[in-house]
C-alpha cells in the first residue's frame, strides 16, 4: 500500500494529463481517475487518524495546521475537476 502523499501525487499527474487531454472522454476518465486517488489519499489519511499529509510536504511540523491543509485540498482539487469538466477539450 502506498502513501496518500504518493496518491495525490498520483492525482496531480491525472489532472494534468485531464487538462491537455485529446477528447472529452479522455478527459472524463481521467477525472474520473483524479478523484478516485483523491479518495484514497483522504480514506489511507482517515484510517491513519490524520486528517493530511499536506502540511509535512509544505515543510510544516506534523499536525501544524493539517485540517486546514486538507479542506483546503479538497476545495482546490474539486475546482480543478469542476473547470475541467465545463471546459471545452482541446482540439475539438
Amino acid at each position: 500500500m502506498g502513501s496518500s502523499v504518493e496518491y495525490r501525487q498520483h492525482m496531480d499527474e491525472c489532472l494534468r494529463a485531464a487538462a491537455k487531454a485529446s477528447s472529452e472522454e479522455e478527459r472524463n476518465s481521467l477525472l474520473q481517475l483524479a478523484q478516485t486517488w483523491h479518495e484514497a489519499a483522504t480514506n489511507l489519511e482517515a484510517s491513519n487518524g490524520l486528517a493530511s499529509h499536506d502540511g509535512e510536504r509544505a515543510g510544516h511540523p506534523a499536525g501544524a495546521g493539517t485540517v486546514n491543509s486538507c479542506d483546503e485540498r479538497r476545495r482546490d482539487v474539486a475546482e480543478q475537476i469542476l473547470t475541467l469538466r465545463v471546459s471545452p477539450v482541446r482540439g475539438l
